[in-house]
């Protein structure tokens, strides 16, 4: 009888063209394709012989969306355009029981889930309503981010749990956009799904040695098209997931986005290309100062004079608007205007993005910050393939 494979070989590439760090994912039936008899939680990621931190998450709860994750301590530079390997690495079964130690978290908080590294502590709401009160229009925002248990959203707070302003918050998806398609005569050409309004479900979340994450999944809405074929209307059930990981040590949070579709009583695809609107309110100063390279318009940044001179930038793979200051229609009074910010992203039928956070940063610095993590995490990140079995002497 054959013996099954025992571990599998996965090649890394770094297209940067200087050694650095960095996460690399592949999907776990990828590993499972070479190396059937691994089990998800006692594998381990053997990186120049040393065991590198790794996790399998299944990021959706289902066995189909698990994938392994690990971060390497320093890659070589290479190809530029991921032609050629920069290195191997092999997941093979654990040798030691032992349990590494990480300082993420992911909890689940009855309303939401909190994210908390060394750096960054992140109470994202899937609520609408997560306060007994009447306000109604919170669902999927982050309505406390700290930045070394610092308040960021609103400066003047501190270290205080109380006094903050009751309508901060930060990366609110409020609004998705799909566009018919060009036969369907009927307008606008688009149709916007407002979010805000309407409960989150917290779908997974998990923590481990590289990450602390969460899956979150909007409301059902409909969308609705003229089909070609059989010029009748058709509609797909939609659903907008967001998965949010924060890495260890890290002062930003990662975000990837997609829209499953399920079609009624006809055969589509799975996924539908949308753009997303982004939602901040926070008191980042009286005169926020937003940095942006019009030629580039895939990350931004925002900045202040103010103390503790907080900075936010944000870094998209799918291109972003110019951000506005505050939004069109931004129902606050006057002496709140300077608190609103709103962007969208461009369409895709997969959206990744990065917020970062700062303190005691100048508004150019934040803007030169969320360009370097855009090219090292959104532009050229490390890209890793299950490239066959691992044999002890291809080591």
């Amino acid at each position: 009888m054959t013996q099954a494979p025992a571990a599998a070989e996965i090649a890394v590439t770094n297209s940067a063209p200087y050694e650095r760090a960095g996460v690399a994912a592949v999907p776990w039936s990828d590993v499972l394709t070479y190396a059937p008899a691994l089990t998800p939680d006692s594998v381990e990621v053997i990186y120049r012989g040393d065991a590198v931190p790794s996790q399998v998450d299944a990021i959706e709860k289902t066995d189909d969306s698990r994938v392994l994750i690990f971060a390497l301590p320093g890659v070589p530079g290479g190809d530029e355009h991921y032609r050629e390997p920069t290195v191997s690495v092999v997941v093979r079964a654990k040798e030691s029981a032992n349990k590494v130690p990480f300082a993420q978290k992911a909890e689940n908080t009855g309303n939401g889930v909190r994210l908390a590294g060394s750096v960054l502590d992140v109470w994202l709401s899937v609520a609408a309503r997560p306060w007994n009160d009447d306000r109604k229009w919170f669902a999927g925002a982050a309505s406390t981010v700290q930045v070394r248990k610092h308040e960021f959203l609103d400066v003047n707070a501190g270290f205080a749990w109380e006094g903050h302003d009751r309508e901060k918050r930060a990366m609110q998806i409020d609004r998705v956009r799909i566009w018919r398609p060009p036969w369907d005569d009927h307008e606008p050409a688009h149709c916007d799904f407002p979010l805000h309004d309407q409960d989150f479900e917290l779908i997974h979340f998990g923590v481990g040695p590289v990450r602390a994450w969460c899956t979150i999944a909007s409301r059902k809405f409909e969308f609705e098209f003229r089909d070609l074929r059989e010029a009748q209307r058709r509609a797909y059930n939609c659903r907008l997931y967001r998965t949010i990981s924060i890495f260890a040590d890290s002062d930003f949070l990662f975000e990837e986005l997609h829209v499953k579709a399920t079609p009624k009583g006809f055969s589509g695809p799975g996924t539908l290309a949308f753009s997303a609107r982004y939602f901040m309110s926070a008191h980042l100063g009286l005169l926020p100062e937003i940095r942006r390279v019009p030629k580039i318009p895939d990350w931004f940044g925002i900045g202040s004079d103010m103390p503790p001179r907080p900075g936010y930038g944000f870094a998209t793979d799918a291109h972003a608007s110019t951000c506005s200051n505050p939004p069109p229609d931004f129902p606050r009074p006057d002496d709140d205007m300077h608190k609103g910010f709103e962007w969208e992203t461009g369409a895709a039928q997969k959206i990744k993005s990065v917020h970062l956070f700062r303190l005691n940063v100048s508004p150019a610095d934040i803007a030169d910050a969320a360009g370097k993590t855009w090219y090292l995490h959104l532009l050229k990140p490390l890209r890793a393939r299950v490239v066959g079995e691992w044999r002890e002497r291809r080591a």
